[in-house]
Parts: structure tokens; C-alpha cells; sequence
């Protein structure tokens, strides 16, 4: 009984095996060569998270779906506990974040110490992330040293299809309740010819207190709210051009003290953009980005 049982555990494993082998040989990948490679022939270190393993894990941005991946490491940036993506201990500034091979220019440049680009993307319109380990310098330039890290949004389907999620939590301690909501929608304008996905998502989470200091936030509270509709026109079989934008309206919140006084801060970014891409070429336009701070002191 006991060699039968062993016999039938090893079977199911070699079978698991092949599934996965099999799986890896089908998976594609265009981050590392710039062009569509099977993952098992790409160079360098690649990792492929799948819209299946997303959907899989309570996730909020792209910072909770990377947490777990090989050779990526979270670093605290300033205060709120806000943090920064790291490919093999590389300053963040060498780590280039691509939304459908386009750059996305990360908010710090702007306002010190943020992270605001971690939730620009509604995880409802990611399709996969596709993650090279390694400098890529000779294809992407100095701010792909670390590695890159290219997010695939999800295209037209060729009949209507739709989803939602609502989500929320609640920690023991005091502070950190959360709410996510979120829906996606794709489909055919002209079949063959016009496509469009519309993805909507919502996330509020509450400051939380400092355990020695409850008055002050340990980590600071955030609202999001994203809306990203994608047309993608198909002319012929040989050419392709998409029209995507990304609203945003993200506010957050922390109080903490300086030099004796309550110094109560809300950050504010409101941003609009537009991406046209086809036949090799793109093009960006920021309509609007707007970084706002208010502090108050008592």
C-alpha cells in the first residue's frame, strides 16, 4: 500500500513537472529582446507574472505583486512608510518601470520621496508583468542598470467581456482598514478593426498610528482613485496603433511632528496622460500633472 501510494505521489509530481515545462515553453516575452521571444530562449534572468497569478494573491499596486519575485527588493522612501522598487540592491533610479514598453516617469523627480507611480496602473488592466534581473543599458539606457520592469495592460477582446472585485480588510491593531474596488470591460467597436478596454479602480486605506506615539501615523493613509481607457485600431494584419490614457486623482495623508508642533500633510496629485503608439513609433502627452502639499501645524 505504502509503495503504491509513494509510486502514485511520484507520478503526480512528474506530471506537475511537465505541466509547468510546458507552460514555460508557451509563455512569451518582448522586455528583454524588445521583441516576442519564448521565455525559455530569452537572455538574462526573466520572471513572468501571469494575469492568473495576480488574480490569485490580494493585491493592491504593482508593489504587492512584486514583493515576491527573485531578486527584487522593497526600500523604505522618507516617511508613511512609502517604498521603492529595487532589481539586485540597485538605487531605484536604476530600476526602469514600463507600462507597454513606454517609460512612465516616476513622481520623485517631482515631489521628493514618493511613489505615486506604484499605483498608476489599475491592477484590474494589467495583463502580465514582465520582470528582467540585469542591466539592460545597451536597449533601455542608463536607467535600466538594475533591470527593467515592463507592465503589459490588457487588450481589446474580440467579443464583450467584463469583471469587477470588491475587496477590504481590517488589521487588529488601530488604523490600516482598507476598500477595493475595481471593474474592467473590453470588447469590439468594429470587429477586427476597432477594440476598446475601459479599467476602473478604487483604493482607500486609513493612516496607521505609531505604536509609540498613537496621535502620530506610522504609515500614511491614501485614496486612489484611476481610470484608463485603451482604443487599439487594427488596420490591416501588418500594422497596429493604440490610443492609451491614464486619470488619475491620489491624495494621502500623514501626521507627524516637527520641532514641537502637529505638522498634518496631505499630498495631492491629479495626472492625465496620453500615450499613441504604432508602427514602431510613440508618443506621450501629459495634459495635466499637478503635485499639491498641504501642511498644517498646531
Amino acid at each position: 500500500m505504502t509503495k503504491l501510494l509513494r509510486t502514485g505521489l511520484l507520478s503526480m509530481l512528474a506530471l506537475s513537472l511537465l505541466c509547468f515545462q510546458a507552460q514555460a515553453e508557451e509563455v512569451m516575452t518582448v522586455t528583454a529582446t524588445r521583441t516576442d521571444t519564448l521565455l525559455k530562449d530569452a537572455p538574462g534572468a526573466v520572471s513572468v507574472i501571469t494575469e492568473q497569478q495576480i488574480a490569485e494573491q490580494p493585491v493592491r499596486d504593482i508593489v504587492d505583486i512584486l514583493s515576491e519575485v527573485p531578486g527584487i527588493s522593497l526600500i523604505g522612501q522618507g516617511a508613511g512608510g512609502r517604498k521603492t522598487i529595487s532589481i539586485r540592491g540597485a538605487d531605484n533610479h536604476h530600476t526602469l518601470v514600463l507600462v507597454d514598453g513606454r517609460r512612465i516617469a516616476a513622481s520623485n523627480a517631482v515631489m521628493g520621496h514618493s511613489n505615486y507611480e506604484n499605483s498608476w496602473v489599475p491592477v484590474e488592466n494589467i495583463k502580465r508583468i514582465e520582470v528582467v534581473r540585469g542591466p539592460l543599458s545597451s536597449l533601455y539606457g542608463s536607467e535600466a542598470l538594475g533591470g527593467v520592469i515592463n507592465i503589459i495592460t490588457k487588450p481589446p477582446t474580440k467579443e464583450w467581456r467584463g469583471g469587477f472585485k470588491i475587496g477590504g480588510g481590517a488589521p487588529s491593531g488601530k488604523g490600516g482598514n482598507s476598500t477595493n474596488v475595481g471593474a474592467h470591460v473590453s470588447g469590439p467597436l468594429l470587429k477586427d478593426r476597432l477594440g476598446l478596454t475601459l479599467s476602473l479602480e478604487h483604493v482607500k486605506e486609513s493612516a496607521i498610528p505609531d505604536e509609540d506615539k498613537p496621535r502620530y501615523s506610522e504609515i500614511e493613509g491614501r485614496k486612489i482613485t484611476s481610470f484608463s481607457p485603451k482604443i487599439v485600431l487594427t488596420p490591416n494584419a501588418g500594422h497596429t496603433f493604440e490610443l492609451y490614457a491614464n486619470l488619475i486623482d491620489e491624495e494621502r495623508d500623514f501626521l507627524s511632528q516637527s520641532r514641537n508642533r502637529d505638522v498634518d500633510s496631505l499630498y495631492e496629485l491629479k495626472n492625465i496622460w496620453l500615450d499613441l503608439a504604432g508602427m514602431a513609433r510613440s508618443a506621450r502627452l501629459a495634459l495635466k500633472s499637478i503635485f499639491t502639499n498641504r501642511a498644517s501645524t498646531n
